[in-house]
């Protein structure tokens, strides 16, 4: 049995455009006349943890620590009022459903809040989709700290049986915990994170679109 790591955002929610908004409301909170006008500026200014990006953009570290909360309730407040936030990027739910028809697992491996992400799963219909769900709920650390090997080391010591399958992201952490991992990386465009980053680190697979996905899970064993 394989198993299939998610990223979250950008990757099963279609939410650039949610995130664009969002980031700017919280560069509000900073004296910095930078600002995200553009989905493309937004793919080029988004960095994991989430703290370059904003100091890139003028915010100093030190106001941007001082703040760390504000800077999570102005970012989300304003992510959910996007309806973006509860679009399911094209194909996910039916790729979602073949591979568990296939008996595989479907694990979240996000650095959301638990509470918002349960939020965008009921409202997308995919809350019974996936066995196991890690989160990032230490916010203080989720802007300068990056824990995402550590806990799918945590899942599959508890929760699976061995260590096989798949991570896709549309991230360069995505890429950098399956090569940690030993799992194969598929990286997907049109998420939050520019193309020319995603190609410098060289992931196994590289899709343009979400939809094709299943085609490369079938290359390695799912059953369509």
């Amino acid at each position: 049995m394989k198993t299939v790591v998610w990223d979250f955002n950008g990757v099963v929610v279609d939410d650039i455009e949610a995130h664009r908004m969002a980031t700017n409301a919280a560069l509000d909170l900073f004296d910095t006349p930078q600002r995200l006008y553009t989905i493309d500026d937004a793919r080029r200014a988004t960095t994991v943890p989430y703290a370059h990006g904003f100091m890139a953009l003028g915010v100093t570290q030190a106001d941007l620590m001082a703040r760390i909360g504000d800077v999570d309730v102005a970012y989300h407040d304003a992510y959910l009022q996007s309806p973006q936030a509860f679009v399911p990027r094209k194909g996910i739910p039916e790729t979602l459903a073949l591979i568990r028809k296939q008996g595989w697992k479907n694990v979240i491996l996000s650095n959301t809040r638990r509470d918002i992400l349960n939020i965008q799963l009921e409202r997308m219909g995919l809350d019974a989709s996936f066995d196991w769900i890690s989160t990032s709920d230490q916010r203080s650390e989720t802007g300068i700290k990056l824990n995402k090997t550590e806990r799918l080391h945590s899942f599959f010591n508890t929760q699976a049986n061995h260590k096989t399958g798949f991570i896709i992201g549309d991230s360069t952490e995505e890429i950098d915990v399956a090569r940690a991992m030993g799992l194969q990386s598929i990286a997907v465009l049109g998420g939050w994170f520019d193309e020319t980053r995603l190609t410098e680190k060289a992931p196994d697979y590289m899709v343009d679109c979400t939809s094709r996905i299943a085609s490369v899970l079938k290359q390695n064993g799912l059953n369509l």
